[in-house]
């Protein structure tokens, strides 16, 4: 509205300036050239009368395409963030706004959305009603919530040495500003704060909404569920919340202690499970419980039970969901993503195996559930390797059916053959988002020097990974194309796919830009 004014006086302007040329020249010339002035000024009004209605469409055109056009294209910077968070949570308390948050905010997402008790105070030092969340707040919810073990590696920033801030800083979920501060004292935005979770919700395990659903990533006890269910001690499908046994009350060395009927084998086989897991470590793990409760949930019970597992190892190593996926590996990220989409879920010991190689009845597996394909029923597909009640005969005749994978010989499909790096891409390529060959140029793969082991059938696959920067290479500049991938660089692999470009990044360093132009 504001341009549309503008342009309207202008025009009155110019109008006007046309007028008084007209004036001038027919008033100041001489009287024998009066008459033509004249009827040239006279002229100039008629075309200026004319054309003026469409140089002022033509004008508003202009003003309102580019705003037209920015309002249709553009996507906030933190919206893919908010959208992520809110699928996996269902509260829809993230948002992608500039407005800051206050702690009451803060408070009421972690009770709600991350399910933490009544009562529970996650931020230090609170000044009562309306008071604005701080950075370094922020990151010390995250830091804490989300379970993060310390790692300083990237050291601290000019202002602020705090060890939340400089773990989020070394995992990459915050980059400060250009002049090496993170101004912990600043309020945070609603944008700022779903990017902060967004992004360290990428570095804890989870199942999304397959498993386990009423247990979110960063919710109250859910690595202790994620401890024992990745180690086989607890079912998948068990609901937190259900009553693990009804108590009654007895007395026993003068104390009253309650004991559990009816589910106390459960509590049994866990402890069982978890004495006999790697590495073998003498130690007993019971459990007593003191204060009269009516009932013990499954959450209850697992809070405690590895709360004293962890204790009698004394193994700060054993601490994290997979004992084998080290927070420091360049593999924890890309395993830790799968895991919270609920695509794998380990060897059921505790352990990933992520130097292990893959199975192509195991990359068949992956694809169906990266794909969400329903295998309740084998697909019209003749494999004579794989007997009709195996576990992978509905997803690889699915898969084949489908046109992701291909049999090796005949209708052989070869289950237990393992998967080479050119083999996983041409699978992913043809399953996840239906990507087209002729969109891809296959010169990207003259930069390797092993490109001629690369298959025909696979090229356009190597290619287009590694034109989206999800495939790079080895620094002797091979693609390595019939080497066989482990399951730790799949793990990274698919996660890049799956995940794709993370647009939030380029809001740090846009306040950068802003900061260096002025």
């Amino acid at each position: 509205m504001v341009k549309y004014r503008q342009i309207k006086r202008d025009a009155s302007r110019f109008t006007t300036t046309c007028h008084k040329a007209a004036s001038t020249l027919t008033n100041g010339a001489p009287i024998g050239q009066i008459p033509q002035g004249k009827e040239r000024i006279m002229k100039i009004n008629r075309l200026a009368k004319k054309y003026l209605p469409l140089l002022l469409s033509f004008s508003l055109l202009l003003a309102f395409l580019p705003m037209t056009a920015a309002a249709a294209d553009q996507r906030h910077w933190a919206a893919d963030a908010a959208d992520t968070l809110n699928g996996v949570y269902g509260d829809g308390i993230f948002s992608a706004s500039e407005s800051f948050v206050t702690v009451d905010a803060a408070r009421e997402l972690v009770t709600r959305t991350l399910g933490y008790p009544p009562g529970y105070e996650p931020i230090d030092g609170y000044l009562g009603h309306g008071t604005l969340l701080t950075r370094l707040q922020a990151a010390q919810i995250a830091y804490e919530l989300y379970g993060l073990g310390a790692n300083l590696s990237a050291g601290p920033f000019t202002d602020t040495d705090n060890p939340a801030v400089v773990t989020l800083r070394s995992l990459g979920v915050v980059a400060g500003h250009i002049d090496g501060s993170f101004r912990p004292s600043d309020p945070v935005s609603k944008a700022e704060l779903a990017v902060i979770f967004y992004r360290t919700l990428s570095k804890v395990g989870g199942t999304g909404n397959m498993l386990l659903e009423h247990a979110k990533p960063g919710a109250f006890g859910y690595n202790e569920l994620m401890y024992l269910a990745t180690r086989s001690a607890l079912q998948y499908d068990a609901d937190p919340g259900e009553a693990l046994a009804t108590a009654s009350i007895g007395v026993s060395n003068d104390e009253e202690r309650i004991y559990y009927q009816g589910k106390k084998e459960i509590w049994n086989a866990w402890s069982a499970r978890l004495g006999n897991l790697p590495p073998q470590t003498p130690r007993t793990v019971t459990w007593t419980v003191y204060d009269q409760v009516p009932a013990v949930t499954v959450l209850d019970a697992a809070l405690q039970i590895v709360a004293e597992d962890r204790a009698a190892l004394d193994n700060d190593g054993l601490d994290g969901l997979f004992s084998d996926v080290p927070a420091d590996s360049y593999f924890y990220d890309g395993i830790m993503y799968l895991l919270n989409n609920g695509l794998v879920v380990g060897n059921g010991r505790g352990q990933f195996a992520p130097n292990a190689g893959l199975s192509r009845s195991e990359l068949a597996a992956l694809l169906v559930r990266m794909n969400k394909i329903d295998v309740s029923k084998p697909a019209d597909a003749t494999v004579t390797d794989i007997v009709y009640d195996h576990w992978s005969y509905n997803l690889v005749t699915n898969v084949i059916a489908l046109g992701y994978m291909d049999y090796t010989d005949g209708h052989n499909f070869s289950p237990l053959a393992q998967v080479t790096r050119q083999e996983a891409f041409q699978a992913v390529y043809k399953s996840y988002g239906k990507y087209a060959d002729e969109a891809v140029s296959l010169s990207v793969l003259d930069r390797f020097t092993d490109k001629a082991d690369i298959k025909e059938s696979c090229r356009a696959a190597a290619a287009y990974f590694v034109s989206a920067g999800v495939v790079r290479g080895n620094a002797e500049g091979n693609l390595d194309p019939e080497g066989l991938i482990t399951r730790g660089q799949l793990g990274v692999f698919l996660a890049r796919v799956m995940n794709g470009p993370d647009t939030s990044k380029m809001h740090d360093y846009s306040k950068d830009v802003r900061e260096v132009l002025e």
